[in-house]
């Protein structure tokens, strides 16, 4: 289901206006059928003949009058989904748009998820408000209220936009329905053979194509939605052997062009129909380069052997040199320091090609698979900065291979066959006869290489793979995790070299800012698995487990980088506590949740030391810059991250935190650096306590802790919800150091009990498994 962010309302406020439009115009299509039916019907009667050939005419026309009328009847369906579908979603979108216009205006803030949060500063209102009683009472009061309308208006935004994911989804499941009955009522392949594709090229190239042949070229390259969504999930296509066929003889038509050539076919039709050809060659070159393509045979076919099927060899002869031999004249260098790209143009000229057609049609494809091997090989050169001739005039080669990564970054299959493929898989097609495809290498090539800010095609291989980290096909979901394993496990074992290329030019992706923040943006959803974390856990899978060493250098890499170094700290930070939580929500007892929550503070705190030892001279400038950075982590306005995906975490029960935002030092590994706060060993013990205490008062199954004559005193009388941190700290009027050991001491004395009637573990057993995810013996502090 697809619930809209505020962001996407306008997007779908203009999107519901061809609903509309295309049910007035599946109408017209259903009636127009009808009558062309009606009026052959009418013909065939009213001929002044009989005998066999009546006959036959007769029984040929009911075939296809029923035929054609249950055609009319999928198109009224079509008609009927995009008008109820309008119908549902129309007064909704409507909704929202009036909230996004109305609630900023007013002080609020409607977050992604529909939650609304008062954004007034009443603290700075009760600064001004000063001795003034009356005046801080009506702060209060007027407090109160906002609060309250931000509640209503969360509970009401979200209810709308679930309530319109699912519209959309009812909508959208009609409409692929009624159009999957009208594909196999009037299959696309009907009328596609190699004879007919030889006459179209032919008009197409003398510029004298008709409608109908644009139509047919179209066709050939339709897939459903069903064929789609395969295509993205790695699965096997069929489509008929006349379609395959003649999209074949299109294909062997251009053998022997130039690229340019290529793309230039049909430059002698009027623009818009030599728009639509060029779009259309793009689509045939991508989906007959894809190996999941197989040719179905008719049923009436007598066939022996194997199916014909896509893959790089179908491609015109100039695209598939293109792709597979060395991109770069290695070593050859003019005295004005080019590098010398022979086909950089022939480059340019196909990924702009390719950038006018179906884009869903670019998963794993050989196309994109050559583009990112010959992206990467070009970053293999030691200047990226260095200057590649073109027709245009120029340009750096770490934009040429930018543009190559950028073409072949979204095909989630070949970026996961890019990084992991050993020299035995779908790679292979992409090198030469005799070589050997090598990921370690063209991976290297990426991450080591300074983009100088051409880094829309590395940042697009970081979010292809984050986009499928989660997806429902547990194929595709595994994949993505091999593919961010790949990366990560090359920054484990290299990570140290990556921060002591001290070249300008090849400083690595640590030298780009964003870059790095992306790559910590995908990283750090597979915290848990790096760490070892079971997949009972956790709702990623294909990414294996790391060193304790490499998941401190990746630590390390990312706090190089302060953009990086505060997102994945806190996303670091995130998982720490979200594990001490499911800590208290599983019952207290399984002490590998408390191991991995260390193993996790242990790597960051690691990679936070060397990588600051690597910049500072002595003991106390290390610790004044860490303090610094802690307190940069503390600010009011505290860092909103992402949730990192468990199972059975606190938002999945539909729970929400008192703070839309992460305050650090709630959470378990953070120190507690100010005077009224004790600095342990670990980190701070109080904060983890608390997260523990979160999942436990969440517990479905537990006993009701508001009666609890020990930890009753932290949860508020009027509301019944667990206090938050920050008030525990200072409740009754004490000091934190005063009341964040009693909070400890109530929770231990609270799991004690528990333990003697066998329903949990005393804490204990906690502290246990998290002095041994830092690699040591409960009660011996790490040196």
């Amino acid at each position: 289901m697809s619930v809209p962010t505020p962001e996407q309302i306008p997007l779908w406020s203009s999107g519901l206006a061809h609903l509309e439009s295309n049910a007035a115009a599946a109408t017209v299509i259903a009636n127009g059928i009808r009558t062309a039916v009606d009026d052959m019907d009418r013909t065939v009667d009213g001929m002044n003949w009989s005998g066999e050939g009546r006959r036959g005419a007769d029984t040929r026309t009911d075939s296809e009058v029923r035929q054609m009328r249950v055609l009319a009847t999928a198109f009224d369906d079509l008609a009927t989904a995009c008008r109820d579908g309008h119908a549902a979603m129309a007064p909704v979108v409507a909704e929202l748009k009036a909230a996004n216009d109305l609630l900023p205006g007013d002080g609020y803030k409607i977050h992604a998820d529909w939650r609304v949060t008062d954004e007034y500063n009443f603290a700075a209102a009760n600064s001004v408000a000063g001795s003034d009683q009356a005046l801080k009472d009506t702060l209060a009061q007027l407090q109160a209220d906002r609060s309250a309308t931000a509640a209503n208006e969360t509970v009401r935004l979200q209810g709308l936009a679930t309530g319109l994911g699912v519209s959309d989804t009812d909508c959208a499941t009609r409409m692929g329905r009624a159009i999957d009955d009208i594909g196999q009522l009037a299959p696309i392949a009907a009328g596609l053979n190699p004879t007919i594709a030889q006459q179209d090229i032919a008009a197409i190239q003398d510029g004298k194509a008709t409608p109908d042949v644009l139509a047919r070229l179209q066709a050939a390259s339709a897939l459903s939605q069903e064929q789609f969504d395969d295509l993205i999930n790695g699965k096997k296509i069929d489509i008929p052997q006349q379609q395959y066929d003649y999209l074949y003889t299109v294909l062997r038509s251009l053998d022997g062009k130039s690229v340019e050539e290529i793309s230039a076919v049909g430059a002698q039709l009027p623009a818009d129909q030599a728009r639509i050809v060029r779009s259309e060659l793009a689509d045939a070159m991508q989906l007959m380069s894809n190996p999941q393509i197989a040719a179905l045979p008719p049923a009436d076919a007598q066939i022996s052997g194997e199916s014909d099927t896509g893959g790089i060899a179908v491609l015109p002869t100039q695209v598939q040199s293109l792709l597979r031999e060395n991109p770069v004249r290695r070593g050859y260098y003019t005295s004005s320091e080019v590098l010398d790209v022979p086909r950089a143009n022939d480059f340019l000229t196909l990924t702009d090609m390719l950038a006018t057609g179906d884009q869903r049609l670019a998963q794993g494809t050989d196309i994109d698979r050559g583009l990112l091997k010959q992206g990467a090989e070009i970053a293999a050169e030691p200047f990226p900065h260095i200057w590649v001739d073109t027709n245009a005039g120029g340009m750096y080669g770490s934009q040429l291979a930018d543009r190559l990564l950028t073409a072949g970054g979204g095909d989630r299959l070949a970026v996961h066959d890019f990084l992991t493929d050993d020299g035995k898989g779908r790679m292979q097609v992409t090198v030469t006869p005799g070589g050997t495809y090598d990921a370690k290498s063209h991976l290297a090539a990426v991450l080591d290489y300074r983009w100088f800010g051409d880094d829309t095609g590395i940042n697009k291989i970081f979010d292809t793979i984050e986009q499928h980290s989660l997806s429902s096909d547990r194929e595709v979901k595994s994949h993505a995790g091999e593919s961010a394993h790949a990366i990560a496990e090359y920054l484990g074992k290299n990570g140290t070299e990556l921060l002591r290329q001290g070249s300008e030019f090849r400083a690595g992706i640590v030298a780009d800012p964003d870059t790095m923040k992306n790559l910590g943006d995908m990283l750090s959803t597979y915290l848990p698995d790096m760490v070892g974390v079971n997949a009972d856990y956790r709702l990623t899978s294909g990414f294996q487990p790391l060193s304790a060493a490499q998941v401190t250098s990746i630590f390390t890499i990312m706090d190089s980088n302060s953009a990086s170094a505060l997102q994945f700290n806190a996303q670091a930070f995130d998982v720490v506590a979200e594990l001490n939580r499911q800590y208290g929500l599983r019952g207290a007892d399984d002490t590998e949740l408390a191991t991995w929550s260390g193993q996790i503070d242990k790597a960051a705190q690691d990679g936070a030391r060397i990588e600051l030892q690597s910049r500072v001279g002595d003991q106390a400038d290390t610790k004044a810059t860490k303090i610094a950075i802690f307190d940069s982590l503390r600010e009011v306005a505290a860092y909103e991250v992402k949730k990192v995906p468990l199972v059975g975490g606190l938002l999945e029960l539909n729970v929400k935190s008192a703070s839309p935002f992460v305050k650090l030092e709630t959470l378990g590994t953070v120190p507690e650096l100010d005077s009224n706060a004790p600095v342990e060993k670990y980190g701070s013990p109080p904060a983890r306590y608390f997260n523990i205490l979160e999942g436990m008062s969440n517990a479905p199954d537990r006993p009701d802790l508001r009666t609890d004559p020990d930890l009753g005193r932290y949860f508020d009388p009027s509301t019944g919800a667990l206090r938050s941190f920050d008030e525990i700290r200072n409740l009754d009027g004490n000091a934190p150091q005063t009341n964040l050991p009693q909070l400890e001491s109530a929770l231990r004395k609270y799991l004690n009990r528990q333990s003697v009637s066998g329903a949990g573990l005393p804490l204990t057993e906690y502290d246990s498994g998290w002095a041994s995810g830092h690699g040591h013996e409960a009660g011996i502090a790490p040196r």
